[in-house]
């Protein structure tokens, strides 16, 4: 590789702010580094000391009015799987991977990605017309996984947002990804009293605040005479 394609490499992965503030914080758990670090005879990872970028907090909250907007322009499929990130509030990753064996009577089972933790969030009545939903996708065929293709193959990422933007377009809204319906789901858990830390799967509450929206401006008084 010749130094300038070198340099535009790095500068393309120091581009990636939040990409790489994740791997920070999964890094103290990589193999490579606890070995190192029983080498030198300590038990810290060497890139704890190693600060963070700073990411700008993303604002986008999605109306009731936007969200029931697009959930009546989507396909079937993507109704699901939008509908499911709601309801669950888990990353639309963990909403793919979610299998038939993973759901009982009294919830859905999940492992998060990002750090291996074990949840299960409580079945309610719309998340069950929901789990209904995405069995009637493909009528009689069950595939292992809930929001699977037909053939029983996982569905991709790609592929999920890429019809979510044609149907935002169809929808004529702007402004939207797949990480807005978890925020949704985490501000709507703590709006209706719930613990929106706990849907989250995060371990401090700092993780969760990144998540949160201000649904409403609030109104303000003055003092009186």
């Amino acid at each position: 590789m010749v130094p300038g394609k070198r340099i535009t490499h790095v500068e393309y992965y120091l581009s990636l702010k939040v990409t790489l503030n994740t791997l920070f914080l999964l890094a103290p758990d990589v193999r490579t580094f606890r070995w190192i670090g029983f080498l030198v005879g300590t038990t810290t990872s060497p890139v704890t000391s190693v600060p963070r970028f700073s990411e700008k907090k993303r604002a986008r909250y999605i109306s009731d009015d936007v969200y029931t907007r697009l959930i009546e322009a989507a396909s079937p499929t993507l109704r699901v799987i939008i509908n499911m990130a709601y309801l669950t509030g888990q990353r639309i990753g963990n909403v793919l991977k979610i299998k038939q064996s993973d759901i009982s009577a009294d919830g859905i089972s999940i492992i998060q990605d990002k750090t291996g933790k074990k949840l299960k969030v409580a079945m309610t009545p719309a998340l069950e017309e929901n789990i209904r939903a995405a069995r009637r996708l493909h009528g009689r065929i069950t595939p292992a996984y809930l929001p699977g293709q037909r053939n029983g193959k996982i569905r991709k990422y790609k592929c999920v947002r890429d019809l979510l933007q044609r149907y935002v377009d169809k929808a004529g809204l702007d402004d939207n990804n797949l990480h807005d319906f978890r925020a949704k789901a985490i501000t709507g858990a703590k709006t209706q009293g719930q613990d929106p830390q706990a849907l989250a799967g995060h371990t401090t509450e700092a993780q969760t605040v990144r998540y949160l929206r201000d649904k409403e401006i609030p109104l303000a008084y003055g003092p009186r005479f």
